[in-house]
């Protein structure tokens, strides 16, 4: 029976889309835009907001006298599918902790990861698992919710003790030190249930702290003005921002604690620890 001859079928490589035709991604994109920040700004201080949709790039906003204020309250258009964020940092390389100029570019989308890059003048790398209002303020700009707050409440009542304490102590004369009586009056608890007792004051200060959501819900009234968070900004925010941004403007709290500790007078400094240590346990319980 005669068959049909047989032929070899050439090898067909798969179907490849070209690179020039295969649209950027959101990291490709955003290490286009931080190239171009650094040759436009060269790392003066300096803020900008873009937003990414299709192929297009666009700049949404700038700022330079006040950069936070360019993403601060940004709600980002529908139109655009992600924000980007550049802006100027300072790097500290070990082991002398040499300090360079650098350049921050985080990209944030309506959903999935968020992208940080870092550039310096020799190198763009990569950071891994970004933080900080920058990142929240992103979130928040294309209607994400932050990272959970991971800071007691207690925290921002005793830091505005001890920042109160700070100022009160560097500014008494020699001749004057500050007083039990002078933390007690600064002391931010309702004065009618102020009590000489260091006990006493620390189990108020403790019981009456309110809550990260509360103390925002009370500034978004504009009935609390923590920080001077205005009350635009305050509903703008997240309680987890919120929380960050409060204790973002204060000295870390160990720290405050030992100024403290080693410039009060020694009875002073005394009763404001047996206080503290009253109103944890009272914050606890």
């Amino acid at each position: 029976m005669a068959t049909e001859p047989s032929f070899p079928f050439p090898d067909v490589p798969p179907a490849t889309v070209p690179v020039s035709a295969r649209r950027p991604d959101l990291r490709e994109r955003l290490h286009l835009r931080l190239q171009r920040h650094v040759r436009s700004e060269a790392f003066r201080p300096a803020l900008t907001v873009v937003g990414f949709r299709g192929n297009d790039t666009d700049v949404v906003r700038h700022g330079v006298d006040r950069p936070e204020d360019a993403v601060l309250e940004l709600v980002l258009p529908s139109r655009y599918s992600a924000v980007g964020v550049l802006a100027s940092s300072i790097v500290a390389t070990p082991p002398a902790r040499t300090r360079r100029d650098a350049a921050l570019a985080i990209g944030v989308p309506r959903s999935g990861p968020v992208i940080s890059l870092l550039a310096t003048s020799e190198q763009v790398i990569d950071t891994k698992e970004p933080q900080g209002w920058l990142i929240d303020a992103c979130l928040r700009s294309v209607g994400r919710p932050t990272a959970p707050c991971q800071i007691p409440a207690l925290e921002f009542p005793i830091a505005l003790w001890l920042d109160r304490l700070m100022v009160a102590i560097l500014n008494a004369p020699s001749t004057a030190p500050v007083a039990w009586d002078t933390a007690i009056r600064l002391c931010p608890v309702p004065g009618r249930w102020r009590s000489d007792d260091p006990v006493d004051l620390g189990r108020t200060l403790g019981s009456t702290t309110e809550s990260w959501a509360a103390l925002r819900s009370a500034a978004a009234q504009g009935s609390r003005s923590p920080v001077g968070v205005s009350p635009e900004r305050a509903r703008w925010m997240d309680d987890a921002m919120f929380a960050r941004w409060c204790m973002g403007s204060f000295p870390d709290l160990a720290s405050l604690r030992g100024d403290v500790a080693f410039l009060a007078p020694p009875t002073v400094a005394e009763h404001i620890e047996i206080a503290l240590r009253a109103a944890w346990l009272a914050f606890s319980g």
